[in-house]
């Protein structure tokens, strides 16, 4: 889940637990399934794994299996849905009976959990079956008779869930998104293929392949939010305020690629610059929210200031310091940075 509560935008990527990476401290293993990574090294392994996948830091995690996602959907009373078809499944060894008609009904927790389960398709059609429930999970959180027992929710929680965030976080971040008048929930998978792979050493396997290059785009709408159609308004030049040349072209050509019109890449009047800035001469705040956030995606500690608007000058002006140089040579255009 990505929350932007600003533009009042809450996201959720899904990743295929067949996606085929290389798992975080276990680089010298070659590929292997992302699942893996949290039967390999619990919770701190799978993040790190799925950070560098997407090149995006992850701040909490969740883990809440079967019994606990019931418990949950029975706190907030159920959840309306429709089933899109009759679900008849029996494992026995898996204590797993699944017996739902199609149409649309209020899921208890057990019921819910059925539908979650259900084995009829490949992965990515669970996902989207996941998906579709999260959804219908978010309108029933934000209605009005849901909203008043948060805090009672959030107190039971800790029975229901394993999770690095303090009871005070999770009510702080649900009574944020109830504040909000109105919410965009927008969902993606990472997009890829079925593919049978013979890695060396290893045996043949079939992967959910990725597709870099679309697992960028979307990245970068689900959980950057970036949006070229309205950063094209935006114009930009870049300076590179340190000694390393060609930073300012490296950077520019990852604002081009994120849809923003930039002007020029040139060197800055000074080269001892230790943090990046952005001067602002828009007076716009969404441009400066928007620039701000591709700036901030891997520069954290850049400044942000304001100048006089001038009609020969780009709204804007990144002055790249050493911190992007120390970010670049770290590798970072590998995980997820420009290029």
């Amino acid at each position: 889940f990505s929350l932007d509560p600003k533009a009042g935008d809450i996201s959720l990527l899904s990743l295929p637990r067949d996606s085929r990476v290389i798992i975080a401290g276990r680089e010298a293993e070659g590929y292997d399934k992302l699942g893996h990574a949290y039967a390999y090294g619990g919770a701190d392994m799978a993040i790190a794994t799925v950070s560098r996948l997407l090149g995006a830091p992850i701040h909490y995690y969740v883990v809440v299996n079967s019994a606990g996602v019931a418990s949950i959907i029975d706190l907030l009373g159920g959840v309306e849905l429709y089933v899109e078809m009759d679900m008849r499944y029996r494992d026995p060894y898996q204590d797993l009976n699944i017996d739902l008609r199609q149409g649309l009904q209020l899921l208890d927790g057990d019921k819910a959990t059925q539908y979650l389960r259900f084995r009829s398709g490949n992965d990515i059609e669970r996902i989207a079956r996941q998906q579709k429930l999260l959804v219908a999970l978010k309108e029933q959180v934000l209605r009005l008779g849901t909203l008043v027992k948060i805090p009672a929710i959030v107190g039971q929680l800790g029975d229901c869930v394993a999770t690095n965030m303090t009871p005070g976080e999770m009510l702080s971040y649900a009574r944020l998104v109830a504040k909000l008048d109105q919410v965009t929930f927008k969902t993606a998978t990472l997009p890829g293929e079925n593919a049978a792979i013979e890695d060396p050493g290893k045996m043949l396997l079939w992967y959910w392949a990725l597709n870099e290059a679309e697992c960028r785009r979307v990245v970068d709408e689900i959980v950057w939010g970036v949006d070229a159609q309205a950063n094209a308004g935006i114009t930009v030049e870049v300076q590179n305020g340190t000694a390393v040349p060609g930073l300012a072209t490296q950077f520019a050509a990852e604002l081009t690629r994120q849809g923003y019109n930039v002007v020029s890449a040139t060197d800055a009047a000074r080269s001892d610059y230790k943090t990046t800035e952005v001067i602002d001469r828009s007076r716009d705040s969404a441009k400066l929210r928007r620039l701000s956030q591709a700036v901030l995606r891997y520069l954290p500690d850049a400044d942000l200031g304001r100048a006089r608007p001038a009609i020969d000058r780009a709204q804007f002006t990144v002055i790249l310091g050493q911190d992007y140089a120390a970010f670049v040579a770290s590798d970072g255009a590998g995980e997820g940075g420009p290029p």
